[in-house]
């Protein structure tokens, strides 16, 4: 019954690696939301840059373009982020299974 015990455990260990892979997967989708969402948007406003007339709107539009720059890097630092800790989980994770190996 104690090895029961024991292969059970390293299953659900297992399975918390394959929600943390599932996890991982997602955050890799959203960094490429982001990057395609702010290639459009920095190609819209270089597109409102060419056409506009006046120097305060040019500035305005340059702002904005950086504004919007920033505001897409720091999301996919986020996310990244997020897929590093994730990535942490799944070690400790292995090492409790090692242990729980040895231990049988």
């Amino acid at each position: 019954m104690r090895i029961e015990y024991y292969y059970r455990q390293i299953e659900n260990f297992k399975k918390n690696i394959e929600n943390a892979k599932k996890y991982i997967e997602q955050y890799k989708k959203r960094i490429e939301n982001y990057r395609k969402n702010k290639k459009n948007e920095i190609e819209r406003l270089n597109r409102r840059l060419e056409n506009a007339k006046t120097t305060s709107e040019k500035n305005n539009i340059r702002i904005s373009k950086r504004n919007a720059s920033e505001r897409f890097s720091r999301n996919i630092d986020k996310e990244k982020d997020r897929i590093k800790k994730f990535q942490e989980k799944i070690k400790e994770i292995r090492e409790k299974i090692k242990k729980e190996r040895k231990r049988n």
